[in-house]
């Protein structure tokens, strides 16, 4: 952004007054160093799934999160927490809020409403985006515009500013889409998901680019989010491994497939949830079964540099964000634990939430 700001500055130099630039050179070598700067400060986004969350300086950081306070895990009521403090968006809402996005003064957050029909709540006011029955799963923002992906009648779409785009469905498939995340690069938009929904399994992974698919995987799988950095695009979910079709977490980097692997052989099952870029490589978190069949449990975990932590009362992390060089993570435990409910932690400690004890799901957060 500086640079650009430089490069109009300079050619306002250039066309109003040329002999300007030959007298005075230590302006210009200070203009040139200055762009410089600018441009490597905003070339360095912590958090390229979020395009406009550049490296803000500021003392004051706020932090929203979606989820809800029902013991179902995807059901309503929908609420956030802004800074630790609850708030309802919907008490009646069919299903929780699932996303958050910030633009200048507004917050939204995504879901649906108690007709099952998608919405957009911007500073707790909803936003019906179809008549038809769906959600909004996914949100970001890109040069002040807001984006959302979700599903209309079983179908995959997205929105821009409000405006609706159908994805393009598999030939070979059923009409039964689960769009997961959205993320804007370089003038081009991926949305992550799959074919099927949260009550069956899932039958294949997907990637959308300006609405063109393509599938990642001929196996039972699912793309849970994407992200991009670099022109190298990351998207994290799980890939089917044996026969009785348990999941392996897998992480596509530009279509390639590789395993994450966070228990030995996989355990019962394991499922990559969220990824963003932290220092340029990618941040993911998951959850692994461990133990037996018997007596085992979920549990989070984070996976960055080829080394995984275990997340701290988190069995199942649904989100990440970077900013700062700080690490966000939101999710719930449900693990039968000394705590159950809803979960944020920041650099892996853990970060009260208001009416949250015993009750209720963090799906998204978000930190400007």
């Amino acid at each position: 952004m500086g640079f650009t700001l430089w490069n109009e500055s300079m050619k306002k130099i250039i066309i109003r007054s040329p002999n300007y630039i030959v007298m005075n050179k230590k302006f210009i070598l200070k203009c040139l160093a200055l762009a410089s700067i600018s441009f490597f400060v905003s070339c360095h986004r912590e958090n390229p799934a979020n395009p406009d969350d550049d490296n803000n300086t500021s003392a004051t950081t706020h932090v929203y999160v979606a989820g809800n306070t029902g013991y179902t895990f995807n059901a309503g009521p929908a609420v956030c927490w802004e800074d630790g403090i609850q708030h309802v968006l919907d008490p009646d809402a069919f299903e929780t809020a699932r996303a958050a996005c910030v633009i200048g003064n507004d917050v939204y957050y995504g879901g649906c409403n108690a007709n099952e029909q998608p919405v957009i709540w911007k500073n707790g006011v909803a936003q019906k985006m179809s008549e038809g029955n769906g959600r909004v799963s996914g949100l970001t923002t890109a040069g002040g515009k807001l984006y959302a992906c979700g599903t209309v009648d079983q179908k995959p779409v997205y929105w821009v500013d409000g405006q609706i785009h159908y994805l393009d469905e598999d030939p070979s498939a059923s009409s039964d889409y689960t769009t997961t995340a959205i993320t804007v690069s370089g003038g081009n938009i991926y949305v992550s998901g799959y074919l099927g929904n949260e009550y069956n399994s899932a039958k294949g992974a997907y990637l959308w680019k300006n609405g063109s698919l393509q599938k990642l995987s001929t196996k039972a799988s699912k793309a849970c989010d994407v992200c991009v950095y670099n022109n190298t695009v990351y998207v994290v979910g799980s890939e089917s491994y044996t026969s009785g079709g348990i999941q392996k977490s897998v992480m596509w980097v530009n279509g390639a497939i590789r395993d994450i692997q966070v228990t030995t052989n996989n355990g019962l099952g394991s499922e990559a949830s969220a990824v963003a870029i932290k220092d340029g490589k990618p941040y993911v978190v998951l959850k692994g079964f461990v133990g037996g069949a018997y007596d085992g449990y979920w549990k989070g975990f984070a996976w960055y540099n080829e080394t995984v932590t275990a997340l701290p009362n988190c069995s199942n992390p649904t989100d990440v964000f970077i900013h700062n060089n700080d690490v966000y993570i939101a999710g719930y435990n449900d693990s039968f634990t000394s705590y159950e409910g809803p979960v944020l932690l920041k650099n892996l400690e853990f970060v009260p939430l208001t009416n949250s004890a015993n009750d209720g799901h963090c799906y998204s957060v978000y930190v400007k």
